[in-house]
């Protein structure tokens, strides 16, 4: 049920599947059950994708690794195998 309900926050945010973390829309039904209650959602899918950001069910971008300094090292020769 948990993956099916974030594919369909995924497909309504227009979002990849893999870009939304599970777990993070497994903690943030929390919050739609609050909302829920105040009168402010209807929609645990709705509710979900338009807050997806400030929830962190949108999972951040990681920063590219740095090269290694070892990448290019070369330990033979190539007349010298």
């Amino acid at each position: 049920m948990l993956a099916d309900r974030t594919d369909a926050v995924a497909e309504e945010s227009h979002q990849p599947f893999a870009a939304l973390s599970r777990e993070m829309a497994y903690r943030s039904l929390y919050f739609f059950t609050a909302a829920y209650q105040r009168g402010e959602a209807a929609d645990v899918v709705s509710y979900l994708a338009a807050e997806a950001a400030d929830l962190g069910i949108v999972k951040r971008k990681r920063a590219r690794a740095a090269p290694s300094r070892f990448a290019q090292l070369t330990l033979t020769f190539a007349d010298k195998p």
